[in-house]
């Protein structure tokens, strides 16, 4: 182990972050070349992907569940702003504001990560399409 970090973020919740060191031998893959199996990811900023075959991967803007998170978020927020400055309740409701923005956080981290394992257990290689203007 090389070193351990503790944070602590706005919510108050406490993260311990480990480094490890090891010894990783690399074993060379090959691949069947078939062209169901290779895909080139472009990513713009409309969208989280665009595949080499022309889909796109839907970034995490649902549009139910943001305006739902907007408006919690927002009502949350005027919350925050009414309450009396160094008071005990002000600084719960920033717990519960910073909990929030975590929560939303979180969730899109989910969906990415769980977009990205999608990816990988469809594709044997996914590489990065370059446009040359």
């Amino acid at each position: 182990m090389k070193s351990i970090t503790v944070r602590k973020n706005p919510a108050g919740e406490y993260y311990a972050i480990l480094l490890f060191e090891r010894e990783y031998i690399r074993k060379p893959k090959t691949y069947s070349g078939s062209e169901n199996k290779v895909i080139g990811l472009d990513f713009p900023l409309a969208d989280l992907y665009i595949d080499s075959n022309g889909n796109s991967g839907k970034d995490f803007n649902y549009a139910a569940q943001k305006q739902a998170h907007k408006k919690k978020e927002k009502k949350l927020k005027r919350r925050l702003a009414k309450k009396q400055k160094e008071s005990k309740n002000k600084e719960k409701t920033r717990i519960k504001v910073a909990r929030f923005e975590n929560h939303i956080g979180n969730s899109r981290l989910d969906y990415i990560e769980k977009e990205t394992l999608r990816l990988v257990r469809k594709y044997e290689l996914i590489g990065k399409v370059c446009q040359v203007f």
